[in-house]
């Protein structure tokens, strides 16, 4: 968030008050994006998360580009960034317009782990944040966050959206209500993970990572090592790399 200079100043009390910049919601809304109030109303619950990056040279993907309505708000938002997006489907080149030279089109089916494979050879590159909005399947979901998640830079964040489908009995044939413990589902995948974020306390009696035996370290996985936090909103899961 921007800020300027206040002229209101009295002898005890002297502040800073926030500038009246567009937000990503705006934008949102501009491009006409389901992420936006218009829908889902996400964007907010993002920019808590997203606006400290907002003017910086970060690496960005998104999962999922349909139309592009989100690829042009995020090439906005991030008017330093280098974006990527991904979509199995072809036909997304005939919705590149709007985009600056800073975003890159890819190809890849995210259910197919040898089109992401290829994908992560192809770019060779860390991410500081990744964002799922892609098929919205149980299978596409996981597989996706575990092949892409060891490629967010530490500090970074990978979010999954939409994950009301994990509760559909119509959605990847799962039905959440009879399958509470099955760890195909999305949902319950990543509410698991909360036992690799507690791992080392539970293992030392210590919460701090940096107290933990350096010989047991070497045993970790790389959720229990890298996953500092997990934060759950209404469809959303945003997971933080430890720094």
């Amino acid at each position: 968030m921007k800020f300027f200079k206040v002229v209101i100043c009295s002898s005890v009390l002297c502040y800073q008050v926030p500038s009246l910049g567009t937000n990503l919601n705006q934008l949102g809304v501009k491009y006409n994006t389901d992420k936006s109030s218009i829908h889902h109303n996400y964007l907010d619950i993002y920019e808590r998360y997203l606006n400290h990056l907002k003017d910086q040279p970060i690496t960005f993907l998104e999962i999922g580009f349909l139309q592009g309505s989100s690829a042009r708000m995020w090439d906005e938002y991030f008017s330093n960034g280098k974006l990527h997006f991904m979509d199995y489907d072809p036909g997304i080149y005939n919705y590149a317009h709007g985009l600056s030279d800073r975003s890159t089109l890819h190809i890849v089916d995210q259910g197919k782990r040898t089109d992401l494979e290829n994908f992560i050879k192809k770019t060779d590159t860390q991410f500081d944040v990744i964002l799922d909005d892609g098929g919205h399947r149980m299978e596409q979901q996981i597989l996706s966050f575990e092949m892409l998640f060891p490629r967010i830079k530490p500090g970074g964040m990978y979010i999954v959206e939409d994950l009301h489908t994990s509760y559909w009995s119509d959605w990847s044939g799962y039905e959440f209500a009879k399958n509470t413990c099955n760890n195909k589902i999305a949902i319950n995948y990543l509410l698991n993970l909360v036992h690799d974020v507690n791992h080392v306390g539970a293992q030392n009696k210590c919460a701090d990572i940096n107290k933990f035996p350096t010989e047991l370290r070497k045993a970790l996985n790389i959720y229990q090592s890298d996953i500092e936090s997990i934060h759950f909103y209404t469809s959303i899961c945003i997971i933080v790399k430890r720094k």
